[in-house]
């Protein structure tokens, strides 16, 4: 066996297929519970590549059948072209047949968790959590909600996201509107359920970085500011009194005396790709 150190952007299924193996296997002998779910830095097991490669050709080798030239054939006697009739019914008959092929070759979608991600980051950072955030954890509408933010970020110059960026608050109110504990339950669980307000009070204000690959990165920590890891009974109870009828400032209060300080939590790094520049083209016009 060799040791392989896990880049950013790696996947278990990647690692597999370079070394010859399967997740399962990969998952089995280096004890990985979720394989959704790998760290940047960690070094795992593989089979040694070249001994693998190795057997793959003598595997293909002992299995190959001679080669056998073909006999001439006599040539056929020239087709009456088909009508253009029965050629219209041979189409339709054969349709349905690729549709179902494609339909089994196709990859599988991805399993998106129900609820969204500020909901699940809250819960898990509550009862201790520290694995990384990544592109991975994400519903498909939150990645593409993110990638938006960025586009206005990236347009109006910015090195980092703003509150304004994910443009959840009304118009002409203040980027924090949303996200200040006012409003009562209707007006949170209409929103919590939407993909950049999930990004919004996920993620917040983060980091723009670019690996070499010309990828766009986001990177910050999972955590709150006003959190000082030493519980108080009264303080919550005294905070769930302050805090009345908002949901939002009901779930502060609870991550103020349970939650993650600043510099602990989750990292947060999730890889967006490429980011064309004439998504941030169109979008400086409008700025």
């Amino acid at each position: 066996m060799s040791k392989y150190e896990i880049k950013s952007g790696d996947t278990l299924g990647a690692i597999a297929q370079t070394y010859g193996t399967t997740v399962k296997e990969l998952s089995r002998r280096n004890k990985i519970a979720n394989p959704d779910r790998i760290n940047a830095g960690r070094v795992i097991q593989v089979p040694d590549r070249e001994k693998t490669l190795m057997q793959q050709a003598e595997t293909f080798v002992s299995k190959s059948e001679p080669i056998v030239q073909p006999q001439p054939q006599a040539q056929a006697p020239a087709k009456k072209p088909m009508s253009i009739k029965k050629r219209k019914i041979l189409v339709e008959k054969k349709a349905p047949i690729e549709k179902a092929q494609a339909s089994l070759m196709a990859p599988p979608e991805k399993d998106e968790p129900l609820l969204p991600t500020n909901m699940r980051q809250f819960v898990y950072d509550i009862f201790g959590g520290k694995e990384t955030l990544t592109e991975q954890n994400l519903k498909e509408k939150e990645l593409d909600a993110l990638r938006q933010g960025v586009v206005r970020a990236k347009a109006a110059g910015k090195e980092n996201l703003e509150y304004k960026d994910y443009a959840t608050q009304g118009e002409g109110q203040s980027q924090y509107a949303d996200v200040g504990g006012g409003g009562g339950f209707g007006d949170f669980f209409e929103k919590v359920f939407d993909p950049a307000y999930s990004m919004k009070t996920t993620i917040g204000q983060a980091t723009i970085e670019e690996d070499k690959d010309g990828n766009t990165i986001i990177v910050d920590r999972y955590n709150f500011n006003d959190s000082d890891d030493k519980f108080s009974f009264m303080g919550l109870m005294s905070g769930i009194k302050r805090a009345g009828l908002s949901p939002y400032a009901q779930l502060r209060n609870i991550a103020k005396e349970l939650g993650s300080g600043e510099g602990e939590g989750s990292e947060v790094r999730i890889n967006l790709g490429r980011i064309a520049a004439t998504d941030i083209k169109k979008v400086e016009g409008l700025i």
